[in-house]
């Protein structure tokens, strides 16, 4: 094998291997308890439990952070995470701050398996704003793009800006 081959063979492993600690960070139950116990408690209208669960997630992703080098997937994911628990708190800046750093780390141009997930977490971060103008756009080029997360009408159902026209007219557009 030639040193041509060998590097890409040596780049395909590393990038396989990044998409594995990435899909690993990603599913922790931590993470993943944090987000879905925010929206539960918000839902519910315990502001202020729902306060406590997005600070926590924040203190816990801004931790995780320390701990991987900052160019890796596994960043991205926190980058992506941590905004969406800053949007929690109404923290709108660094929500849409950390979203575009997840974005930009792995963009789906060049990352087509993780890169739709980082655009799916800043349709979140937006939703969860309650900017829908921000939102619909990022949510119509998901729909038309395939990606592991499967992102479908009946999924976006529960975004906060489910009111929106716009966001209707999207999920029948979709709709079977």
């Amino acid at each position: 094998m030639d040193i041509v081959g060998y590097s890409k063979l040596v780049t395909d492993q590393q990038r396989e291997l990044l998409n594995e600690l990435n899909k690993i960070v990603r599913e922790t139950p931590q993470f993943k308890q944090a987000e879905a116990v925010g929206k539960l408690i918000r839902r519910a209208g315990n502001v202020a439990a729902s306060r406590a669960t997005y600070q926590r997630a924040v203190q816990e992703f801004t931790q995780e952070l320390s701990t991987v080098s900052e160019d890796s997937g596994p960043a991205a994911a926190l980058h992506s995470w941590l905004g969406i628990a800053y949007a929690g708190l109404g923290k709108a800046a660094a929500a849409v701050s950390e979203g575009q750093k997840g974005m930009a780390q792995q963009p789906t141009s060049e990352d087509p398996f993780e890169g739709p997930g980082r655009e799916e977490q800043m349709a979140q971060i937006y939703a969860l704003l309650g900017n829908a103008d921000e939102a619909m756009p990022i949510l119509k080029r998901l729909l038309h793009t395939s990606s592991f997360t499967g992102i479908t009408p009946e999924l976006m159902r529960i975004d906060p800006i489910r009111n929106d026209p716009r966001f209707k007219e999207l999920v029948a557009e979709k709709t079977p």
